[in-house]
């Protein structure tokens, strides 16, 4: 499973190119909010959205009305390909930041240090 980030409103169009390919249902995680949460294709394909809203002048907007959390269009300077499709996504410094603040998973313990490894990030405590 990997995580993308998009506007909230862009999601209708992406709901649907994931529906044209199967990709249609909610995938029943701990901690899943509106804004965050995984669609899967009843086999093995997760995907992993976060929606955001871009704010006039400032930072993104993630999360609630009443527990906002604000991060830098900076964050979201990633380049990546998805099938071939050049795509948009988190910065790897911000992938493995977004991964330090609460106990790592096993995916965080794989994931991380192959991501410090590829781009030079050094390697958090923890990990």
């Amino acid at each position: 499973m990997s995580g993308y980030v998009m506007t909230a409103a862009d999601a209708t169009g992406l709901f649907l190119a994931f529906a044209g390919c199967g990709v249609d249902r909610i995938f029943p995680w701990p901690g899943d909010r509106p804004w965050n949460f995984v669609l899967h294709d009843g086999g093995g394909r997760r995907v992993d959205l976060h929606l955001y809203e871009p704010r006039p002048g400032g930072p993104m907007h993630y999360g609630s009305v009443l527990d906002p959390y604000r991060f830098p269009v900076e964050a979201l300077s990633g380049r990546g390909s998805i099938a071939g499709t050049d795509v948009r996504c988190e910065s790897a410094k911000w992938a493995v930041r977004w991964r330090t603040g609460y106990p790592p998973r096993p995916n965080d313990l794989h994931d991380v240090p192959l991501l410090c490894a590829r781009f030079g990030i050094p390697l958090p405590a923890g990990f």
